[in-house]
């Protein structure tokens, strides 16, 4: 998949995967024109149940 993939970023978004913010690559976009020395970032996560859609379990990203 990435061999194959061009431009000038590559995002991810798997198979049950969602994001939230509809502006959530030009924020990212933006944070990586800002800082130069940055190959990563990420965001974020929450983990839902399935069945009842409830969050049940996650993670931040440092300094959020």
């Amino acid at each position: 998949m990435i061999a194959s993939s061009h431009g000038e970023y590559i995002a991810f978004l798997e198979g049950d995967d969602y994001w939230t913010a509809s502006d959530k690559r030009q924020l990212q976009a933006a944070f990586f024109a800002e800082r130069s020395d940055c190959a990563l970032c990420h965001h974020r996560v929450s983990y839902l149940d399935d069945l009842t859609r409830q969050i049940v379990g996650g993670f931040s990203a440092p300094g959020i």
